[in-house]
């Protein structure tokens, strides 16, 4: 009874935890996912908008600051009411035909102010003029009173727009201030278009009420969310694009997290599970006050939130069935705890026989090299032709190849040991240490060694286990050209600089290798060697000790005689 208790208790801990570290994982990537949707469509944003407003420079270049027409404005300013009503008339008569062809471009609002930020003239409506801007167009007052030009988003008396104000000078006069504005629908038609989404753009209600004409209101209309409206004229376009209904859409939950969210600093995005889509909110600002004004909203799909909600159910409902199917049969095997032993004992043996395994990997060069250094020896020794300085020095070889064995274990022990110890040391130092142990037993199977050494800058890394990865890459090159049987077989061991990191490649002439192997050469026991000469291990932990342990680059590629692999280090890092 008490085993079954604690039993349940051990399930619905572990159900819970497992769910709320899932779910957490979850929510996690979704934000990050969210967080990446909003600076994508912010970048794409800034980006459309930069090209508005080159637009926007090259019409007042090209059209406004032009002699004919400052010369017909350059008086405005100081005329009488007749004087400025015959300036009007000939300034819209001058530039109307061409205001005419600029709104195919989406050019809305060609706008003419004096100096002292009154309306004269709105192309877009011409008989309304003689207002006073300066409380209600904050882009109008700064250029009249700064002379500098200035873009931005903005709410007028009659429209809104991406608008961009510019100076205006006859010579040394300053005789006023012209806009070019763009209008919103511009910026949500081309962002689809681009974009491959919805778009839409939202205006806080307050400043729609604060600075329209009451006659003009009436081009507004409600939006999902109370604090804000929509240009009608934008609203039908997206609703006729998208065959949907904007302004009934959005779940109770999105719209009280978006009323908490307008008015923050920065742009966000939510998931809408409601419509099954995320909902991006870029915040627009007045360009002089720095308010937020408006929004422009993106909606993209959620295929991405909905995959990760799929993996979470999948997850816990596949740890739910583990936790279930572990738990009757550690219940079950409770009362077999011989059994369990022996498994236990079974697990240890195959890890021993692994790292037996790759330590005979290693270990089958060295032993190979003393073979090579003991033959020679016997045969003259049978034909009494050896002298003492011969036997020491083959003694002193076989001292080394057995010390390498030794440190081929102690390596071994230590390799997945945290603490360990960097050496000062260099490319050309660990290259003479290798072939030191290796070079008499290539070289007696008629295969030339070439070494050219360009980098012999010393750095601090773990010496000894990128010998292990040097040793293991000459073996393999020996094993290759033994195995093609070439005439003038050759191993080419180079150092040198390549964009600031040091190189140390190994390169054989033995043909190259296949695409098909190359793709799996640093799998783990994939060998191209029979089962009894290679474990598969050999490239695998060379790259681990490469990648790592020296936080460097294997690589391999072909060249024009044969393969070639290169231990890339970066030595700023070591």
């Amino acid at each position: 009874m008490r085993r079954n208790i604690l039993f349940g208790i051990v399930l619905i801990f572990f159900s819970g935890l497992s769910f709320v570290l899932l779910n957490y994982e979850k929510e996690q990537k979704i934000e990050e996912h969210l967080q990446m949707k909003t600076k994508q469509y912010l970048q794409n944003y800034h980006t459309l908008y930069g090209e508005q407003i080159t637009l926007s420079e090259v019409v007042f270049r090209t059209v406004v600051n032009t002699e004919i027409v400052k010369n017909i404005f350059k008086d405005a300013a100081t005329a009488n009411e007749k004087k400025k009503d015959l300036i009007r008339e000939a300034l819209y008569a001058e530039l109307k035909e061409t205001y005419t062809i600029l709104e195919e471009y989406n050019i809305k609002q060609l706008h003419f102010h004096l100096p002292n930020s009154e309306s004269f003239l709105r192309f877009h409506r011409p008989k309304k003029y003689g207002d006073n801007l300066k409380n209600v167009r904050e882009t109008v007052a700064y250029v009249n009173e700064t002379k500098q030009s200035v873009h931005g988003f903005e709410e007028g008396r009659i429209y809104n727009g991406y608008r961009s104000v510019f100076p205006l000078y006859y010579g040394e006069q300053y005789i006023g201030s012209v806009e070019v504005s763009l209008s919103t629908l511009t910026m949500i038609s081309e962002f689809m278009d681009n974009y491959d989404v919805i778009a839409n753009f939202l205006i806080l209600k307050n400043k729609i009420d604060e600075k329209v004409f009451d006659t003009e209101k009436s081009n507004y209309t409600s939006s999902p969310l109370k604090n804000f409206c929509i240009e009608k004229e934008i609203a039908e376009y997206v609703e006729s694009i998208n065959k949907i209904k904007i302004r009934d859409q959005l779940s109770e939950e999105t719209r009280r997290i978006i009323d908490i969210k307008a008015l923050d600093e920065k742009s966000f995005s939510i998931v809408d599970t409601e419509e099954k889509s995320i909902i991006t909110f870029i915040k627009v600002r007045n360009p002089i006050s720095r308010e937020i004004v408006a929004m422009f909203v993106v909606k993209s799909n959620s295929e991405y939130v909905a995959e990760k909600n799929t993996i979470f159910y999948f997850s816990y409902f596949g740890i739910m069935l583990f936790l279930w199917i572990s738990l009757f049969y550690i219940y079950k095997e409770l009362n077999y705890r011989d059994k369990e032993k022996q498994l236990l004992q079974q697990s240890r043996l195959a890890q021993m026989g692994e790292m037996l395994s790759m330590i005979a990997h290693q270990w089958r060069q060295p032993l190979a090299a003393i073979s090579a250094t003991t033959n020679p020896l016997i045969l003259k020794n049978g034909r009494g032709k050896y002298t003492q300085e011969l036997f020491d020095d083959r003694l002193h070889k076989i001292a080394d190849y057995s010390q390498h064995l030794s440190t081929t274990i102690n390596d071994f022990r230590n390799f997945f040991a945290t603490k360990k110890e960097k050496e000062e040391t260099s490319l050309e130092v660990i290259s003479a240490d290798v072939l030191k142990i290796i070079q008499i037993s290539i070289e007696n199977k008629n295969i030339k060694i070439v070494t050219d050494f360009q980098y012999n800058r010393n750095f601090k890394t773990y010496k000894n286990e990128l010998k292990q990865v040097l040793l293991n890459l000459m073996k393999n090159a020996e094993d290759a050209l033994l195995e093609k049987g070439n005439d003038n077989p050759k191993i080419t061991i180079r150092t040198f600089s390549e964009n600031g990191h040091a190189v140390l490649s190994v390169e054989d002439n033995a043909g190259g290798i296949n695409a098909e192997v190359m793709e799996k050469i640093f799998d783990p026991y994939f060998s191209t060697k029979s089962e009894k000469d290679g474990t598969g291990l050999g490239l695998y932990m060379s790259k681990i000790i490469v990648q790592d342990h020296c936080e460097g680059k294997l690589n391999v590629s072909n060249h024009n005689e044969g393969a070639r692999f290169k231990i890339i280090l970066n030595i700023g890092h070591l």
